[in-house]
């Protein structure tokens, strides 16, 4: 699940939201989380499991710092992807 800043969000820092939650793609391997529409601005996020901050990973890996995000245009897509080991993200 992904949790952090933002309206895309729906919910700000709330690792429960469900509606956050990633896909896995079986033939990356990995979880993914597509936004679409974001409003241009700075933010941060992290993921985490079972929607809980037990378990979360940011930036350096688990139990890492928040990882920022710059959205330069509005109405971008924000990916977000989790590979077990770190968290990466792309804007379009």
């Amino acid at each position: 699940t992904i949790a952090g800043t933002g309206a895309h969000l729906g919910t700000e820092w709330d690792p429960s939201n469900s509606a956050n939650d990633m896909e896995y793609d079986a033939e990356a391997g990995v979880f993914k989380k597509v936004y679409s529409g974001v409003a241009a601005g700075d933010y941060e996020f992290k993921v985490t499991k079972d929607h809980s901050w037990a378990t979360n990973w940011g930036q350096g890996g688990q139990g890492g710092g928040n990882i920022p995000v710059n959205v330069p245009t509005d109405g971008a897509t924000l990916t977000i992807i989790f590979d077990g080991s770190s968290v990466t993200y792309t804007v379009e």
